[in-house]
């Protein structure tokens, strides 16, 4: 087992420095990051980003920390890739798995595999709660995909799984490949805006310029419920992504 609370694991190229962040690597039974805690590789510099990779065979348990895959402000590269492999995957309470660029550069795909389930839960948390890969504003580059592989998913409280730009530079494609169950629940956030509720969002926001990416849903079955949402939109320079939604109970063939 391996515990980060209010402790972090950095790989980094710093301000004014010139070369690549290496990544972080933790292979584990299981994971909790917590308290704010990070697992971040980031450049600051002129340099790219490492890879963040997680493999844990039983949980990774993500509550108020972080798996940050970054290129910040004043930056020039490209951010790694974030891949978490596990049994069960829970990010709550604030916490989230980012790839961000914030500079010059693209931002890293986000890759979750879990054999069981996959939860996103908001909870009670003013902070965003989920998976994202974005273009910040003023930055430059393109968001990665998000892809996640698993049993059964749940989104709710006004968790988000978002690939999108609010700079100069496209939107990420989302993939979900679910065998069993998608549950996208609003719950204690129902009737909010689209901001804040529970759901997939690909979006060219405001100001930005590219194009969103798609949102592509393979299940058995889907229930999207309280003000939650799936959306592909533009609110800037660009064209919304197209979202596909294949729901096939295949139960009895696996009997």
């Amino acid at each position: 087992t391996v515990v980060f609370d209010r402790g972090d694991v950095v790989s980094s190229v710093q301000p004014g420095a010139e070369g690549d962040a290496r990544g972080v690597t933790i292979t584990t039974g299981s994971l909790e990051v917590k308290n704010d805690a990070q697992i971040a590789a980031s450049t600051f510099g002129t340099g790219n980003a490492g890879k963040v990779e997680i493999n844990a065979t039983d949980t990774v348990v993500f509550d108020g920390g972080s798996a940050v895959s970054s290129v910040e402000v004043g930056a020039e590269g490209n951010a790694g890739d974030i891949t978490i492999t596990t049994g069960s995957l829970e990010v709550k309470n604030g916490a989230q798995i980012s790839a961000i660029t914030s500079g010059q550069g693209n931002a890293g795909k986000v890759k979750i595999n879990a054999t069981d389930t996959v939860v996103f839960d908001r909870g009670k948390s003013e902070f965003f709660t989920g998976a994202a890969s974005q273009v910040s504003p003023g930055a430059k580059g393109d968001a990665g995909d998000i892809t996640i592989t698993t049993g059964s998913l749940e989104v709710k409280n006004g968790a988000q799984i978002s690939a999108s730009t609010f700079g100069k530079g496209d939107g990420g494609n989302i993939n979900l490949i679910v065998e069993e169950t998608i549950v996208f629940d609003g719950g204690s956030l129902n009737g909010t805006t689209a901001s804040t509720s529970s759901g997939v969002l690909s979006e060219v926001g405001p100001k930005a310029e590219g194009k969103a990416g798609d949102v592509s849903i393979t299940t058995g079955s889907l229930t999207v419920t309280n003000g939650s949402q799936i959306n592909a939109s533009t609110s800037g320079i660009g064209n919304s992504g197209n979202i596909n939604i294949v729901a096939e109970d295949r139960s009895e063939e696996r009997r």
